[in-house]
């Protein structure tokens, strides 16, 4: 099972924040805290572009390592919004965890998967003792997390010269 989360590493999110508030989503201070529970911020989770070729990288590799979890920092409150923007987009179903950035790294060690993609350099630098396998789609502020195990990736539609590495993880 791989482990995905939704946010900069499979939705294109950080456009529509620099849109309306002038910088990415880890570079901005401040965003009110009620934001993404509010319509404007339901609607950024809503009308977010997937990034290239993330849904056929998402459905192969969950053929692969036997399907998919979604660990989203999303408030619980997107639910719907999220489910129908996986839905419509093509991801493969899974089961979708909304939990707290802080929470985000106990759940991923819990649930134990093969493989993590996720682009929160914090959340990175928490499972790197992990020892499975972090796929780190590249953003600015990300861009210094290197290590074992940790594989940049710039573009998933490039991801195929990858994946035989991560293929001969499982």
């Amino acid at each position: 099972m791989i482990c995905f989360d939704i946010c900069n590493t499979v939705a294109n999110v950080n456009p529509l924040v620099k849109a309306r508030f002038g910088g990415d989503r880890y570079r901005i201070l401040p965003i009110p805290e009620d934001f993404w529970t509010s319509a404007e911020g339901l609607s950024i989770f809503r009308d977010a572009e997937p990034l290239d070729h993330a849904a056929q990288t998402v459905n192969r590799l969950a053929a692969v390592y036997g399907g998919v979890t979604y660990v989203t920092s999303r408030p619980k409150r997107s639910e719907l919004v999220t489910r129908s923007w996986l839905k419509c987009h093509g991801f493969p179903k899974g089961e979708v965890i909304f939990c707290s950035r802080e929470e985000k790294i106990r759940v991923l060690q819990e649930k134990k998967p093969s493989l993590i993609a996720e682009d929160d350099p914090v959340v990175v630098k928490g499972l790197k003792s992990l020892g499975v396998p972090i796929l780190v789609y590249q953003w600015e502020y990300n861009e210094g997390i290197r290590g074992d195990r940790i594989i940049p990736v710039r573009n998933w539609k490039n991801f195929g010269s990858l994946g035989g590495e991560i293929y001969g993880a499982v």
